[in-house]
């Protein structure tokens, strides 16, 4: 703290947010104490492939990454919680290479099987369309229905299963909490201004490689 010669804040809309910003921030300046988010680790994504039959993985690299992704998410085991949950929900493929022969989950109904099955481009399009709704933020009707199996689980004394309901349930509110620190498809300067009396205070925000990274 003595060698502390100058003091900004950025104020942000959620605790999200402020995580997402700090290490944009600690990544880019590398300062001499914050040690714990100096190495190449980022915040995790959901990453929905852009292969033929598609898969939904979770990964931290973005740069090797194919396909459409969301976040970052600060809680990474949110985010691996959602995406066990989304793959339990949407049939898109699980495997890394597609076998001879069709798997246990072709059987309880969580593949379409594209090993023994031409599966139409079509029905791949209806489930990202669906998928991509819950990644931007619109979740109310599983959390309904999440929550009704919750309190059903909790009425007949199964509170193992209705601790997994509310788990599924505060994950899934956590990744589809919106935020601005990251995830823009182009390089933007952001310009917002304030007047007060005879002040006008202007700021410029710089998004680059799509973070937020500079004042």
């Amino acid at each position: 703290v003595s060698e502390i010669d100058d003091l900004e804040y950025i104020i942000t809309s959620t605790e999200t947010e402020a995580l997402i910003l700090e290490i944009n921030l600690i990544k880019k300046y590398n300062p001499k104490y914050n040690i714990l988010l100096t190495d190449d680790k980022q915040y995790p994504y959901i990453l929905l492939t852009n292969e033929k039959h598609p898969r939904i993985l979770y990964t931290r690299d973005i740069k090797k990454s194919k396909g459409k992704v969301y976040g970052p998410y600060p809680n990474a085991k949110a985010c691996r919680d959602v995406v066990n949950l989304l793959n339990r929900i949407y049939p898109f493929r699980k495997c890394n290479k597609i076998p001879k022969k069709e798997c246990l989950y072709y059987h309880i109904k969580q593949c379409l099987g594209p090993c023994i099955n031409n599966i139409d481009s079509k029905e791949y399009d209806d489930l990202k369309t669906k998928l991509n709704s819950i990644l931007k933020g619109n979740v109310h009707d599983e959390i309904k229905t999440l929550t009704a199996l919750m309190n059903q689980a909790s009425i007949e004394l199964d509170f193992e299963k209705a601790i997994e309901y509310r788990n599924i349930i505060d994950a899934l509110s956590q990744v589809s909490e919106r935020q601005k620190m990251e995830g823009y498809l182009d390089d933007i300067d952001c310009f917002a201004y304030y007047c007060f009396d005879d002040l006008i205070s202007i700021q410029v925000f710089h998004l680059r490689e799509p973070k937020s990274i500079e004042r």
